[in-house]
Order: structure tokens, then sequence, then C-alpha cells
């Protein structure tokens, strides 16, 4: 009996899905409005050519059933509703624990300077 209930408590853990989220802005004075996830591009470098001002590090975490596209994907969700347009120096990091594995994505939420129209 207590080997079944040990059993069902291990696939109860391993099967539960979940995911974290964390933001630490370093852009408090202005407000950008959200915007689609599907909008915001993402990159592995902060060398893009196009200028840009960071909102804040955004961060997310989830268990081993997921991937890092999935991750990146709730990364891209949490720099969506901070205003941003993008993220820059995306890093995927795969940690591993006793009970579960998890995935974690982070990098920095920026916004995209609009050209000047002449």
């Amino acid at each position: 009996m207590k080997t079944k209930i040990l059993s069902l408590m291990i696939v109860g853990v391993l099967s539960a899905s979940c995911s974290v989220n964390h933001l630490r802005s370093s852009d408090t004075q202005l407000y950008h409005p959200p915007v689609s996830s599907k909008k915001v591009e993402v990159y592995s470098t902060d060398q893009v050519t196009r200028p840009y001002t960071a909102i804040g590090e955004v961060v997310t975490s989830v268990d081993a059933w997921g991937t890092g596209r999935s991750s990146v994907k709730h990364l891209k969700k949490e720099a969506a509703e901070l205003g941003a347009d993008g993220i820059v120096n995306l890093r995927l990091e795969i940690g591993s624990g006793i009970l579960a594995n998890a995935v974690t994505a982070s990098g920095t939420a920026v916004r995209f300077e609009e050209k000047a129209v002449k």
C-alpha cells in the first residue's frame, strides 16, 4: 500500500506542469502598452542592427517536460506584457534537481527606437 501511494505521489509530482516568471525592471519611469507576444523578436546577442532601450530583465522557467521553445514562448509573453518589441541576450539553461529538471530562459526586454520621420 505504501509503495502504491509513493508511486502515485512521484507520478503526480513529475506530471505536474509548472512555470515561473520573473521580471527585474530597469525602466520604471515609462509605461509601454502591452503588445502581442507573436510580434516580440528574440536575439541571442545584444548586437542588433536597430537601436533600442532596455526595459528590464525577464526570466521564465518551465519544468523538464517543457522545452527550450516553451520556455522562450513564456519569456516572449512576459516581455509583451511589458510592451517590449524584442528580447536581446537570450540565454537558455537546463537545470537538474532531485525531483525535477527545468529549462530556464532569460534575456533583456527591449523597446526598439522608432526612426525619425523627415
